[in-house]
């Protein structure tokens, strides 16, 4: 079994619905797009997700999040409908974003700091 883990945090999508997301991996980001049948705790010890999730982490940034509605994200949500989804797919997308940056930034911080020494 891989020794990959995830790490969850929490978004608040322009509605103000709180959407928890997740990463692991490592590579080139690619997002799952949520469902009503994805859930980040559940998922990560089912058996038939796990080895899903461990494949694509060993090749690629993976970045999940539960539905508003649904998981860890907010279980009573404003509004359910198409544009609110994507407007949460975004949120999770953007901040998912943003921490690689800092995450590369870091690294790179690091790396300077190696050589000089």
């Amino acid at each position: 079994m891989s020794r990959l883990h995830q790490q969850i945090r929490f978004v608040t999508s322009r509605d103000g619905t709180r959407l928890a997301w997740a990463r692991h991996g490592q590579g080139p980001p690619l997002v799952r797009f949520a469902t009503w049948l994805t859930n980040l705790a559940t998922d990560w010890t089912s058996p038939i997700w796990r080895h899903w999730l461990t494949g694509l982490g060993e090749h690629f940034t993976v970045i999940r999040y539960d539905d508003r509605g649904s998981g860890l994200s907010d279980r009573h949500p404003r509004e359910i409908s198409f544009d609110r989804w994507v407007e949460d797919l975004e949120a999770a997308r953007a901040q998912a974003e943003d921490l690689m940056k800092r995450l590369q930034f870091l690294e790179e911080q690091m790396a300077v700091e190696e050589q000089a020494r």
